[in-house]
């Protein structure tokens, strides 16, 4: 069953990084709603995507992400009825 989540990925290097998580969401068949790429300056950021995936699929992508060079912190946001919560 495909369910609205997101994810909020601390970054380094944005732009180089940036890239290298699109190909990565692409190439795993992920539908993207947003991304929303937030510069603190050249070497750090915040990246939010909005995306819809299967529920199953969720949290091993988030692990997935997690050991993508230039990511520092993922949080996952999953779809409980109508409103996005965090994942404990």
């Amino acid at each position: 069953m495909m369910s609205p989540c997101a994810f909020i990925l601390k970054i380094s290097m944005p732009l180089q990084t940036l890239k290298g998580i699109v190909d990565f969401l692409l190439n795993r068949g992920v539908k993207l709603k947003s991304v929303n790429l937030h510069c603190m300056n050249d070497l750090e950021g915040i990246l939010i995507i909005h995306c819809i995936m299967e529920k199953d699929k969720v949290r091993y992508t988030g692990q997935l992400l997690e050991k993508l060079k230039g990511i520092t912190d993922v949080e996952i946001l999953q779809a409980r009825v109508s409103n996005l919560i965090k994942e404990q």
